[in-house]
């Protein structure tokens, strides 16, 4: 992992995503009536949600790649990053008839799917924890509504503090929503200038402690097992 790499690749993607915003923004200085701006807004509340959970994403993505680069093997990590790795072998526990590549032998008997598998992820555990970690990018699944609970999900999945957006949880729920509204042409009025600066300074600073959050985690190797 080069962290200067990692800094600059954050950097990048929080910098044009508010250059963007920023030009948008600034169009609304040639809109002469302010219920034509509140109509402005629409958009701009849309593009505000798609630079908000494409940053999020994004920025989560650089994270999890930088983790798996560092082919540490399981058991030195935290407890919450080693079970993100093993995902797929707890969903298959869950579900002993989900396929799955770690559970090659067939049950002795039909009836006990399930104990076998409990049974053979025992026998199992001691090479599970010496597997390298492989975190998947379906970690930071959305579902094209990033509201803070959402987020708050995707960071415990990844051994971070999962309450750190909580103050936030109302205005991005109104952003949300908001977008979803506009987005899917629905006859909702458009936005003062007031409650638009709300939702836009509450994105900018989540976008901008999850930046810093995540690069001081990969630089003091927070993922690791204290």
């Amino acid at each position: 992992m080069n962290l200067t790499d990692v800094r600059d690749e954050l950097e990048y993607e929080s910098k044009w995503r508010q250059k963007e915003l920023l030009n948008l923004h600034n169009l609304l200085m040639h809109i002469p009536n302010e219920e034509d701006k509140r109509v402005y807004r629409k958009a701009l509340i849309t593009m505000l949600y798609a630079h908000f959970e494409g940053f999020c994403k994004s920025a989560l993505h650089i994270y999890i790649r930088a983790i798996n680069e560092e082919k540490i093997p399981c058991f030195k990590v935290n407890e919450c990053i080693a079970a993100s790795s093993l995902v797929d072998i707890f969903q298959a526990i869950d579900d002993p008839n989900k396929n799955c590549d770690f559970f090659t032998s067939p049950s002795p008997h039909k009836n006990t799917k399930r104990f076998f598998r409990h049974h053979y992820f025992i026998v199992e555990l001691n090479n599970l924890l010496n597997h390298e970690v492989n975190l998947s990018k379906e970690i930071i699944d959305t579902d094209s509504n990033l509201k803070i609970h959402v987020l708050g999900k995707i960071l415990y999945e990844l051994g971070l503090s999962y309450n750190l957006f909580d103050s936030h949880s109302g205005i991005i729920s109104n952003l949300v929503d908001r977008r979803n509204y506009y987005a899917h042409g629905e006859n909702v009025g458009g936005i003062d200038e007031k409650n638009y600066l709300i939702l836009l300074e509450s994105t900018n600073t989540i976008m901008n402690d999850l930046k810093n959050i995540l690069f001081e985690s990969l630089r003091n190797k927070s993922y690791l097992k204290t």
